[in-house]
């Protein structure tokens, strides 16, 4: 779909969310810019709920999801180690 988006539509910018990393990666070495990847993002969101059900202040909670979220989620991708190429299967 995105790349008929981008034949014939190559002036629509596209905006869409992905599962993971990996295929946050893929849709870059396509073009686009603007993918989300909702398995971060998600339990970014839950653990904030449980920091702040545990009493940690809100700006706290907020400078660790930046800290996870700097550099295209570097901390998390040096847990999980490299991403393979896509053509690596």
């Amino acid at each position: 779909m995105i790349g008929n988006l981008q034949t014939f539509h190559p002036k629509v910018p596209v905006l869409t969310t992905v599962t993971d990393l990996f295929q946050c990666d893929e849709l870059r070495r396509m073009g686009v810019l603007q993918a989300v990847p909702l398995m971060p993002e998600g339990m970014l969101n839950f653990g904030a709920q449980v920091l702040g059900r545990l009493g940690v202040a809100p700006d706290e909670i907020e400078r660790h999801g930046e800290a996870l979220r700097a550099d295209d989620y570097a901390l998390l991708r040096e847990v999980g180690g490299a991403i393979p190429a896509a053509d690596a299967h």
